[in-house]
């Protein structure tokens, strides 16, 4: 195990513990709500300082009833101000719905929003960013991340389903209008403006 692999997993178990704790402050019985379907996924953001902020999402989608906004972002700064969140801010989306964006004094940020008018609670967790640079990639298809994915031992950690692995680099993020000091909160919101709204999630459950 190398140690970016050890420190990327900490970063990991950390945030997804932390957001499952907010989607169950939602819905307590998520695990058992029939048709709930869970998809996380990973990314890795380069750092201004040569490292990379883990990035650990997860998406959450009902067929039972939607999620409530207010208690979605409740149960958020429940979670991340018992940590000592720093700072929050709520920004509009095109579709008239908001994005609360948390910061905490250790570093880590935080984008909670619904999706498909409620139908889907993404929560969007970034690390501080790791002193530990990850190993140059082998190849297309290939490389550390590969072997991570398949080894990984929080696969199943946040609702039984395993996550999904990519890399974004930073000049993009600042290419986009963010800066070099902080990349996370544009990142996130040049997502939105590329992908629409809802990220570019698509339904899994009609109706």
């Amino acid at each position: 195990m190398s140690d970016w692999f050890a420190d990327r997993s900490a970063a990991l178990l950390r945030l997804r513990r932390a957001q499952t704790r907010v989607v169950t402050g939602v819905v307590p019985n998520i695990a058992a709500e029939d048709g709930a379907i869970a998809t996380p996924s990973v990314l890795h953001l380069d750092g201004p300082r040569g490292g990379r902020f883990v990035v650990q999402r997860v998406r959450v989608e009902r067929t039972l009833a939607p999620f409530d906004a207010g208690a979605s972002f409740a149960s958020a700064e429940a979670e991340w101000n018992a940590e000592g969140s720093s700072g929050r801010t709520y920004a509009p989306k095109v579709d008239g719905s908001l994005r609360l964006e948390l910061r905490t004094p250790d570093g880590e940020f935080h984008s909670i929003t619904l999706l498909h008018g409620g139908r889907v609670l993404q929560l969007t967790s970034y690390s501080p960013e790791l002193d530990v640079p990850h190993p140059a990639d082998d190849g297309e298809g290939g490389g550390d991340d590969a072997q991570d994915a398949a080894a990984d031992p929080l696969s199943a950690d946040t609702l039984d389903a395993p996550p999904e692995f990519a890399h974004v680099d930073q000049a993009a993020a600042v290419a986009e209008g963010g800066t070099a000091a902080d990349p996370r909160p544009e990142h996130i919101a040049a997502e939105e403006r590329s992908a629409g709204p809802d990220y570019g999630y698509r339904l899994r459950h009609a109706g």
